[in-house]
């Protein structure tokens, strides 16, 4: 269940910095400023960056903060949710899981992720990204949750085939990042197979 968590259809109907989701080893958050070291030790690591679209290598000293500060405003317009991944057992953030491009007329929304490198092959990113479809569908009413990922990337793949996603195709050559352009696989789940596979 959603903590504080009513159905959310135009607006949300708690203050969005105390949205708080659980899973059985895991609690989804908003980010804090103060989660900006390790957001920042994590994502400095090429092998993060390599697989993502958004963050550079080498990732500047001030990115994190900056990145939090503007998902703490995307949050509060509704435009995006950021949240940190913690495991509940020692609240150590060992990921970030988001729900972006929040599209409140269409209803729809792409979902993103990363995952410290020390928690790779944990299903720590599968279980994080059932419960923000959870959120999505339940929580933000929404219709539609998309995902992508680079065309090599087997363990994002296998992340959004294990949640329910069905391949919708691939963009060729969509993405240039280091100097290259990349294919991009697109998945997706709209509500009513969500429902019928909870």
């Amino acid at each position: 269940m959603l903590s504080g968590g009513e159905r959310i259809a135009e607006k949300i109907l708690v203050k969005p910095e105390r949205i708080q989701l659980e899973s059985a080893r895991l609690i989804l958050r908003p980010l804090k400023e103060q989660d900006s070291e390790i957001v920042y030790e994590n994502v400095k690591d090429y092998d993060i960056a390599k697989w993502t679209i958004n963050i550079p290598h080498p990732y500047p000293e001030d990115g994190a903060i900056k990145f939090i500060k503007e998902s703490q405003e995307h949050l509060e317009k509704g435009l995006a949710y950021n949240f940190a991944i913690l495991l509940k057992d020692t609240s150590e953030l060992v990921g970030v899981m988001s729900l972006l491009g929040v599209n409140k007329k269409n209803r729809n929304a792409e979902l993103g992720y990363w995952i410290g490198k020390r928690f790779w092959n944990k299903s720590i990113a599968t279980e994080a990204a059932l419960k923000m479809l959870e959120f999505g569908f339940e929580g933000l009413n929404l219709e539609r949750i998309s995902s992508r990922c680079f065309h090599d990337n087997a363990p994002s793949r296998r992340v959004m085939e294990k949640i329910g996603m069905e391949y919708e195709g691939k963009f060729r050559k969509e993405i240039l990042k280091e100097n290259k352009f990349i294919d991009m696989i697109y998945y997706a789940i709209i509500k009513e197979d969500w429902k019928k596979g909870k």
